[in-house]
């Protein structure tokens, strides 16, 4: 402990304490400090000075005033000394703390020979050193002392006895008396070992806590879960609890965890593991809910990370990347930390991992693979991974690229960078925008407003008013007066006015910037232009479609080679040559699919084919699209499905049908549900309070609080007498769960 620290926090303490001169009772006689003239003495309930007003101060170091032993503390020059009541000096002025301890005797420090550190040692009441000073810290416990050494920039906790004997080696973080002879110590990783008073350590090791019920019976906690045992170290109850909580000093009340049975296909339990919740992240492992917190462990239960205050934000097959107190660190598949430091931002891309400490309100970047190697050989302001070849790097305002070896391929000298495109990068040099490829040379002279690469064929380069379109090494595209962005598979050119032009991602002009409106379907493999009411469609390579010669009120994407409109407030649809194949004779449609259009008449839905045969009549509320053969339909609130012919399938008897897979759909009736599975031609009329497909085409289901597993045809696969079942994804088995129980235990 530095001195000048010390010195800070007493002077802030004596500065907060009110002036000693309240009274304090030694045998018969009432004791009181007084000050005169800036100085404090002693003298008691008579009047009579005991201790003339000659010290700085009189009492102890840590504001106490309390005598004893009929001895007291008196400040002198800065230091502290022992004084009789009779005003006789029992030591010199010479500790930078002196003060009682619990056990009757004196707790005093001195600075070493350099004034740097403050030691600590015992006193008696006679001034004689019981402990020598050669501790950071003491602290009584009962006839023995809590000590710490500060050596090697680190503090060791240790115990000793009242003439120095070593009981409990110097060796950990903190050492705590549990009462009744026991010691806990807690080592670097947070572990507890249990010692008694005379030095001898029990056969209870990594726990996580421990606190005592009564003079013989102590709870001790190990990942995550409560177990008890005696004062001697013997184990009463195993740690396997989630909770345990004495009833009297005899009787315990013990919960249980859930039960997770990690089963099969063919319901046949591998595994029980026992905690409040569990959920798969990775092959063979499982992220774990206890009381503490959150922890790691693999498919045989072993914990790999037992943590509190922290969650898991991404885990591999080797790694699991936590955030601990809004820090972010690294631990491998043992749970051990695989990166030492913890970063204020994390980035892991599979194959390397991105690093970032605040130093100073300064971002230092850094890049580790996946051995643990730092590859970057200084770091950085910023870091942006560019793919599997270069990481763009800034350091000292300036930009480059670097190899995963940390090697500088590109220097350091741009302003700003943009990631590379197609093996190209627009950047800021001196001043003024250029391209350069992944080697740093040229592909376009720095001598520009503003660059951006679109692709492999087309750079955008703006100067002034004007933008231009040029292709690497083959020269100009097209030139505009106007702002030209990308928006899917097309470059569009946009006026100040709001109109419209149409370019090829390869930058060839399709149209003039003369239209209203763009439209660019999902599909992206037509683009729609209006021009007040007429519209013209184009495809991807920029051939036209069709004209404007037809006037539209709108017109939908392209499905199945036709286009949906709309005219004279009605719905039809043409071809790719912008024939009418479908009269708009419609009050609604929707786009073609499976060789069907649902259309609306008189408020009704119904289904056409490709040469208007009203193949569904038209006598639904709602329909869906036809997929893999079946619509979902509904009518006077209630839904079923139909085939192609629009025969029912299942009948129009449920309040909802919901497709939750190509094959499978869910029907609800009222809270029941049940399903209709299209390939197997089955269906399970509702009867479960919650159905739940899962990846593998089985369903989880629920009947009076209880979940089992059926397959596709409802038999059972797991029977359903669990209180929850979860998924394990990469495994392929099941998570079957049973709450905990809660029991009374007789300690004899």
């Amino acid at each position: 402990m530095k001195l000048s620290v010390v010195r800070f926090v007493f002077s802030l303490v004596l500065a907060l304490a009110p002036i000693l001169s309240y009274g304090k009772k030694n045998g018969e006689r009432v004791l009181e400090v007084f000050e005169l003239n800036n100085r404090k003495g002693l003298k008691d309930d008579q009047g009579k000075i005991l201790i003339p007003a000659k010290y700085e101060d009189i009492g102890w170091s840590n504001g106490g005033v309390d005598p004893l032993s009929s001895t007291i503390g008196y400040k002198s020059n800065g230091f502290w000394g022992l004084s009789s009541l009779n005003d006789q000096q029992i030591t010199k002025a010479v500790y930078r703390d002196l003060s009682p301890m619990s056990n009757g005797f004196l707790k005093a420090s001195r600075t070493d020979s350099f004034e740097h550190f403050l030691y600590f040692g015992v006193l008696d009441t006679k001034g004689t050193a019981l402990v020598g000073f050669q501790y950071y810290d003491i602290i009584s416990s009962g006839d023995n002392y809590i000590a710490s050494r500060y050596e090697n920039q680190k503090i060791s906790y240790g115990l000793i006895s009242g003439v120095e004997a070593t009981l409990i080696p110097f060796q950990f973080k903190a050492i705590k008396d549990a009462g009744n002879g026991i010691y806990q110590a807690v080592d670097a990783r947070d572990k507890l070992s249990v010692w008694t008073v005379g030095g001898l350590k029990l056969p209870v090791e990594n726990l996580d806590s421990m606190f005592r019920v009564n003079s013989n019976l102590l709870i001790i906690s190990k990942e995550g879960k409560l177990g008890a045992m005696r004062n001697d170290g013997s184990i009463i109850l195993e740690p396997f609890y989630k909770e345990i909580v004495p009833e009297n000093d005899s009787v315990l009340r013990l919960t249980t965890y859930p039960s997770w049975h990690l089963t099969d296909g063919k319901n046949k339990r591998l595994k029980t593991f026992s905690f409040d919740d569990i959920e798969t992240i990775g092959p063979s492992l499982y992220r774990v809910q206890t009381y503490q917190g959150e922890a790691i462990i693999n498919i045989s239960g072993e914990q790999l990370s037992n943590k509190s205050n922290w969650s898991v934000v991404r885990t591999d097959e080797n790694f699991v990347v936590s955030k601990e107190q809004n820090k972010f660190r690294v631990y491998n598949k043992s749970g051990e930390p695989f990166l030492e430091q913890y970063y204020d931002s994390l980035y892991f891309d599979g194959k390397y991992f991105y690093t970032q400490i605040l130093k100073n309100d300064k971002e230092l970047w850094d890049v580790y693979n996946t051995y643990g190697r730092r590859v970057t050989r200084h770091s950085y302001d910023q870091i942006k991974p560019e793919g599997s070849k270069l990481i763009m790097a800034r350091r000292d305002a300036y930009w480059g690229f670097l190899d995963f070896n940390g090697g500088i391929v590109i220097d350091h000298k741009f302003e700003r960078a943009h990631s590379f495109v197609e093996g190209m990068s627009a950047v800021e040099y001196v001043g003024k925008w250029g391209v350069i490829d992944i080697n740093g040379d040229w592909v376009l002279e720095p001598k520009h407003d503003y660059c951006e690469v679109i692709n492999e064929a087309v750079i955008l380069i703006k100067n002034g008013e004007s933008t231009d379109l040029v292709t690497p090494g083959r020269g100009w595209l097209h030139t505009s007066s106007h702002s030209i962005y990308a928006n899917k598979s097309w470059l569009i050119e946009e006026t100040e006015s709001g109109n419209f032009g149409l370019l090829t991602s390869k930058g060839q002009k399709v149209t003039a910037p003369e239209f209203n409106e763009v439209m660019i379907p999902d599909m992206d493999s037509v683009v729609f232009l209006r021009q007040g009411d007429y519209w013209w469609s184009y495809g991807k390579d920029g051939n036209k479609i069709s004209d404007g010669t037809s006037k539209y009120q709108g017109v939908s994407g392209l499905s199945e080679a036709f286009f949906g409109i709309v005219k004279d407030d009605k719905f039809g649809f043409v071809d790719l040559d912008n024939k009418l194949r479908i009269a708009n004779r419609y009050d609604s449609a929707a786009f073609f699919q499976e060789g069907m259009a649902a259309i609306k008449l008189r408020g009704h839905w119904g289904f056409i084919d490709k040469i208007e045969r009203l193949v569904v009549q038209p006598i639904y509320d709602s329909v869906t699209p036809f997929s893999n053969g079946i619509s979902v339909v509904s009518r006077n609130g209630k839904s079923g499905i139909i085939d192609r012919s629009g025969d029912e399938v299942v009948g129009l008897d449920f309040d909802e049908i919901k497709s939750v897979d190509k094959n499978t759909y869910i029907l609800r009736q009222g809270n029941q549900y049940g399903f209709y599975h299209r390939k197997s031609a089955y269906v399970m009329l509702p009867r479960f309070n919650q159905l739940e497909l899962l990846p593998n085409g089985l369903f989880v289901v629920e009947k009076r609080g209880q979940k089992g597993l059926i397959n596709e045809k409802g038999v059972d696969v797991i029977p359903s007498v669990y209180d929850d079942i979860h998924y394990d994804l990469y495994n392929a088995f099941y998570l079957c769960k049973e709450e905990g129980k809660t029991e009374t235990f007789l300690v004899r």
